[in-house]
């Protein structure tokens, strides 16, 4: 009887990758002891067997037409290669117990098998499992309580990921030493999910933007216990002004993004401003006026205010925020079609502002621009695509003050 051929196996299939890795770290090994370097040891391994050579800094490169895995002393990054399978997973695991960051973001071949291995790299300190929006997620829910086991893990990104569900939450809340969590995407979420985000001790800094089910009622949570620092809610259409208005009992909270919420518009009542903000970001907000502007923020704490394409801004807000904010060191004005010479008139009296981001802002004439000459402590203006300025301006601007770029 002829010989059956059986069906090759996982390990048959995912052997030529697993060779490859290996024969790299070996490499990588071999290369550290041969060439002295202050910079880690880095090898990139790829799919089909080109020429190696050293490299002048002492590293191992393997070249060709696609990279696989790029690895950087205890760091490994296979960001969205197409190959990267569950058993080439366990075998860096296996191998590199003691790295630091992995990057897995758009590997959509791994699954709940691999994930479960995480827990024995204990010195893992960064993890990304993003997904490309519109990709099919292998992984489930009840995968993230692996996570659990990873002792030191501090940054943890799961954006757009559809299995991220209120129950996967639950056991990511757990991670007691994740200091920030980038969640951008994941439309599965609702407030039961910010419920127990709030109750993670460590948490500083989280990222909910582009995620519909968060509300208001999310928002009132956090602000009431949780640690946050920094918080991004950017395109998240079911917060409203009066979620934003109600993080002003949050005790930490320095940072915050809103952009592209146009629904966010000016309170209809008193409102407590948010007096701790540092940062705050309110791009792309056609609804907010400058009079909301005012009732939300306090200014003299803030160092860095983006309100690029928010067409309310006028001299009105602008004359506020420079009696008020002595620290400001970052002013983006971007598309603002409110602003003009009168409101370059309040800018030129911040003395403490470095960068100036005022690209398509084509009401400032000659006269606006040049009171920046006021400004010696400015480094950065942009003027791109500001109609009304001319180019005898633009170099009077730039010899009074030297040290400044003038982009236009």
């Amino acid at each position: 009887m002829p010989a059956q051929v059986g069906r090759p196996t996982l390990h048959s299939l995912a052997w030529p990758a697993v060779a490859w890795v290996l024969a790299s770290l070996l490499i990588t090994l071999v290369a550290a002891a041969r060439w002295s370097s202050t910079e880690p040891p880095q090898v990139t391994v790829l799919a089909t067997p080109p020429p190696l050579r050293p490299a002048s800094d002492g590293a191992v490169v393997v070249k060709s037409s696609q990279d696989v895995l790029r690895i950087e002393g205890s760091c490994i990054h296979v960001r969205g290669h197409p190959r990267i399978t569950d058993a080439v997973l366990i075998l860096l695991i296996d191998y590199l117990p003691r790295l630091q960051l992995l990057d897995l973001g758009g590997c959509a071949l791994i699954t709940d098998a691999a994930l479960l291995r995480l827990s024995r790299l204990q010195d893992l300190n960064h993890l990304v499992l993003s997904a490309n929006p519109g990709d099919r997620d292998a992984l489930s829910p009840t995968a993230y309580r692996s996570l659990t086991g990873i002792p030191r893990l501090e940054r943890l990104d799961v954006n757009d990921r559809a299995s991220l569900s209120d129950d996967a939450v639950r056991a990511v809340s757990q991670c007691s030493s994740l200091r920030y969590l980038s969640m951008s995407g994941c439309a599965s979420i609702t407030d039961e999910s910010m419920g127990m985000v709030a109750r993670m001790p460590s948490l500083r800094s989280l990222d909910i933007s582009r995620c519909p089910m968060v509300s208001d009622r999310g928002l009132a949570t956090l602000a009431a216990s949780s640690p946050l620092e920094s918080l991004n809610l950017g395109n998240c259409p079911g917060i409203s002004v009066q979620g934003i208005s109600d993080l002003a009992s949050a005790p930490s909270l320095s940072s915050l993004t809103i952009d592209s919420n146009p629904q966010i518009c000016a309170p209809s009542y008193q409102s407590r401003p948010l007096k701790r903000l540092r940062v705050f970001s309110a791009r792309d907000c056609p609804g907010l006026s400058d009079q909301g502007l005012l009732a939300l923020l306090a200014y003299d704490e803030m160092e860095c205010l983006y309100l690029a394409y928010c067409p309310g801004v006028t001299a009105t807000l602008l004359r506020e925020i420079a009696s008020r904010a002595g620290r400001m060191k970052s002013l983006d004005l971007t598309g603002c079609t409110g602003l003009t010479d009168d409101g370059m008139g309040h800018i030129a009296s911040i003395p403490s502002l470095i960068a100036l981001h005022l690209a398509l802002c084509k009401e400032i004439t000659p006269r606006g621009v040049l009171m920046l000459r006021a400004i010696p402590s400015l480094r950065m203006v942009s003027l791109q695509g500001c109609a009304g300025i001319d180019d005898r301006a633009i170099e009077e601007l730039r010899h009074s003050l030297p040290a400044c770029s003038v982009l236009n």
